[in-house]
């Protein structure tokens, strides 16, 4: 009997303790979750499906003065590694420096790794996208590289189910980037996402290698302006230079001073330097001649 109501004694203290620690631990867990530690995801794969969102979609955007939309897993604040990346910042001769504490690493390996171990909490709350899981609908196999698949064969073994299910996500992901019903310049965007990269998820080598061309010849003729530009300042500095030079050589003096004449002249006939007792000697004499 005594051990009966021990035992159900106990089992109310228990019960009462944690009601009460409850509401404190979900506070604690509320608190901490404002910047959480993202789940797995690939790092290196992340920063190169970063790269191909900046080289090939965020020139488009910007001519056109479009903004991805916040339910766009695009969207540069979903990024888990967006704020840890740009709290590194790359150092002389290749080192890394880390801006959340200031140490320095040898190589971006071990400041990706200090950034894991010590940093990993350093994520903001609306980060919920890893973009490594993006890098099949965004061609990161394909693009990391100058090599484009050849015509006859694929870059990898596929299938009819894999090529459908790819392209129905890469769908998905256009409509929330660029929804068709956003305006003009979104439905151009779309279009412009659906061609150049929905496309190239194809079983196809032949069709895949030609939406790989186009993409990046488009990034060309997008970046390619510069080039005629740098081109005339060029031409125009070399113009200047031609004509002051000329101007200067016209300028200048005729004679052999002005050629530079470095024929061998006749020495300068220099003072001797007379000692203490030479002087006492020449006074001596000048002293007798006035005698005589």
């Amino acid at each position: 009997m005594h051990t009966a109501l021990a035992l159900w004694t106990r089992a109310l203290a228990l019960t009462l303790l944690g009601v009460v620690l409850l509401p404190v631990a979900g506070a604690a867990e509320e608190e901490k979750g404002a910047f959480a530690a993202p789940a797995f995801c690939d790092r290196e794969a992340s920063r190169h499906a970063r790269e191909i969102i900046r080289q090939f979609l965020l020139p488009e955007l910007h001519a056109r003065e479009y903004h991805f939309p916040s339910r766009c897993r695009l969207e540069e604040s979903r990024d888990m590694y967006a704020w840890q990346e740009s709290q590194k910042t790359l150092g002389v001769r290749g080192t890394w420096k880390c801006n959340f504490c200031g140490k320095v690493f040898r190589n971006e390996h071990y400041v990706d790794g200090h950034l894991d171990r010590r940093h990993a909490d350093q994520v903001r709350p609306s980060a919920d996208v890893c973009l490594a899981d993006l890098c099949p609908l965004l061609l990161c196999d394909d693009l990391a590289n100058d090599a484009i698949p050849g015509d006859a064969h694929a870059v990898s073994p596929c299938s009819a189910f894999d090529q459908q299910r790819r392209q129905r996500q890469c769908g998905l992901l256009a409509s929330e980037c660029f929804p068709l019903d956003g305006g003009a310049v979104s439905v151009d965007l779309h279009e412009y996402f659906t061609q150049y990269f929905c496309e190239a998820l194809t079983c196809d080598g032949s069709l895949k290698a030609q939406r790989l061309r186009a993409l990046r010849g488009a990034r060309v003729e997008q970046t390619g302006l510069a080039y005629p530009v740098l081109s005339v300042f060029t031409l125009a500095a070399l113009a200047m230079f031609y004509v002051v030079y000329c101007g200067t050589r016209e300028a200048r003096p005729e004679g052999p001073l002005a050629r530079g004449d470095l024929r061998r002249r006749e020495p300068r006939e220099r003072p001797v330097r007379r000692g203490v007792a030479s002087w006492a000697g020449f006074l001596w004499k000048e002293e007798k001649a006035k005698e005589y």
